[in-house]
């Protein structure tokens, strides 16, 4: 499954052509490795809705579509205004009186939106709206949170005028009077403070329900098993993984590394006598600029983390050209593994950090770019608990920024499910105290004892961005798109010119190890004592003498994913223009 697009005119008389708009953006926003499915097109009273590049995963009704999964839909989950299934998806559904658009509890599907007098458009791609309007107006406000945070900031868009639906979140389009509406539904945390066993039960009963609810044909669909606690839990929760087939990926060194994910769980699988494949991410031989920009066109630039596509995205070209139609991931909400103790630690913890918290770079160049703040909503409360800020700024900020967009990367070539972000699960974690939140203690509960003992991953396995962005043809190739007449066009000179002088071609093989902060960075005595300090100590040295330094040739790439991307969206915008 790639993009779906629904076109909603005020006059639908003026929907000429709109079938082979839709074929052009069914070749142009699939990558260059596969061939896509041809395009579902229906025209019903001045809707149109296209799902492009289908492979028959999501339910679809007249002009209504569900991209992710429903549990326990009822017969009407296509007609707008009726009840909200469980489940997790973007789920876009009108008739010839209303278009609704409805998210999941943190996001994890992208829509989005724009409403004009004559049209709306909804789409799961920015540049599917983009390409259709004709015309492109590039928002800045991207630039300093792409550099710093590596994604494009709390509900913003390439495209200043394309709007976010936040989480949780109904919009309705009332055709006749042509006004918009949209309902965000409450997200605060309500916890109850009831003994921990309660909560396991209750947490317990309603992802066994969940899963039991799942309706897949897993003769097409895998689990990315990795050595966390997540996919495990995921394998055993599905009947003990009852023909389930599963992949792993990483570096083919992995496999050699007892505390890396994929030696654990290659040895899960051996042990259980899985279907299990394992996919190799080492450098794709192709150049890096097909690579860049097939990673840019997967996942139209919204997320940096391109660490686990270097392979050129040739797993997933596998998977779609083997009839795979999605996979089953374990994103969750349980709660967060590790205590944090100030609002600098949240923010590190969630990765929203802003130029200005990076001590490395130079005043003039932060200035020079447009200020960084978080909404209110964002904000921490009067009186919030640090820890429950934390995880609302977990589900609102992290999930439908970051982890949303890995699945936009994916969803170019397979579907996605997230069975643990299903919107009953999501609303009861919500529930839990933020005392037993920290360290996941009601799932842990349920899931300690199951399957069998072997324990967890310590290491990724796929390679770290610093060593990507160092190699040489990387360098080179950051460092011609920088200095482009495009991108000073783009970029302020000072942003340019402190890039130029810091990003640095790196020696093969050197590697930057997760040392303990406390050995590098603070003073010896300290390093000493540090085992005689507590965690909260800890973390307030850290924040004081380990501030972040954020890698040039990071923020390189970051600044080239800005320059490529405006240039991508900009030729969108002439290809139907006038």
């Amino acid at each position: 499954m790639a993009k779906v697009v629904l076109i909603c005119a005020r006059d639908p008389s003026t929907l000429h052509g709109v079938k082979s708009k839709i074929e052009f953006l069914n070749r142009s926003l699939s990558p260059d490795n596969i061939r896509p499915n041809n395009a579902d097109v229906v025209t019903i009273n001045g809707v149109t809705l296209a799902i492009l590049n289908p492979n028959g995963s999501c339910p679809t009704r007249h002009t209504s579509v569900c991209l992710g999964v429903m549990i326990d839909p009822q017969d009407d989950w296509h007609v707008p205004l009726t009840g909200v299934p469980d489940g997790t998806y973007a789920l876009f559904r009108s008739n010839t009186d209303t278009v609704e658009l409805v998210n999941d509890p943190v996001g994890s599907r992208t829509i989005w939106f724009i409403h004009r007098d004559d049209v709306f458009l909804a789409s799961t791609s920015q540049r599917a709206i983009v390409t259709l309007l004709g015309s492109f107006e590039p928002n800045p406000h991207v630039y300093p949170w792409m550099l710093s945070a590596g994604q494009l900031g709390p509900y913003n868009s390439w495209d200043k005028r394309i709007r976010i639906l936040k989480p949780q979140s109904r919009l309705f389009l009332d055709r006749g009077t042509w006004n918009l509406t949209i309902d965000e539904e409450n997200t605060d945390f309500v916890p109850e403070e009831k003994p921990r066993e309660h909560h396991r039960i209750e947490l317990q009963r309603v992802i066994e329900h969940a899963f039991s609810r799942l309706e897949l044909d897993r003769s097409r669909w895998v689990l990315p098993l990795s050595g966390g606690v997540d996919s495990r839990s995921i394998l055993f929760l599905l009947k003990d993984g009852e023909a389930l087939r599963c992949i792993t990926w990483g570096l083919r060194a992995a496999l050699s590394d007892p505390q890396n994910d994929a030696y654990i769980a290659k040895r899960l699988a051996d042990q259980l006598g899985l279907d299990h494949t394992f996919f190799e991410v080492d450098i794709s031989t192709e150049p890096p600029d097909d690579l860049f920009n097939r990673y840019l066109v997967a996942g139209e630039g919204r997320v940096d983390a391109v660490g686990g596509y270097m392979d050129g995205f040739e797993i997933w070209k596998r998977l779609f050209e083997n009839g795979v139609a999605g996979i089953i991931r374990g994103d969750e909400c349980f709660g967060m593994r590790q205590p944090v103790f100030t609002p600098f630690g949240v923010r590190r913890y969630v990765n929203c950090l802003l130029l200005s918290d990076y001590t490395n770079l130079p005043d003039h160049v932060v200035s020079d770019l447009p200020k960084q703040s978080l909404p209110k909503s964002l904000e921490m409360y009067d009186g919030e608990p640090i820890l429950r800020w934390r995880d609302r700024l977990y589900h609102h900020y992290r999930m439908p920024l970051f982890m949303s967009a890995l699945n936009d990367l994916k969803c170019s070539y397979v579907e996605v499910i997230n069975p643990f972000l299903s919107r009953s699960i999501v609303r009861q974690v919500r529930t839990i105290p933020d005392s037993l939140r920290l360290g996941r203690k009601p799932f842990m509960d349920m899931m300690n004892g199951v399957g069998p003992k072997i324990g967890y991953a310590e290491r990724s396995a796929i390679d770290l961005p610093e060593n990507i962005f160092g190699t040489k043809p990387v360098v080179e190739l950051i460092t011609d798109e920088l200095c482009s007449s495009h991108a000073a066009s783009v970029l302020p000179k000072s942003v340019i010119d402190y890039l130029a002088e810091t990003v640095r071609i790196q020696r093969t093989g050197e590697e930057k190890h997760a040392e303990s902060f406390l050995k590098r960075h603070l003073p010896r005595p300290l390093t000493r004592a540090a085992g005689r300090i507590t965690k909260r100590q800890r973390e307030l040295l850290r924040d004081r003498y380990n501030r972040p330094k954020l890698d040039p040739n990071v923020m390189a790439f970051r600044a080239f994913t800005i320059s490529r991307m405006i240039r991508m969206l900009s030729d969108d915008a002439g290809v139907f223009a006038g």
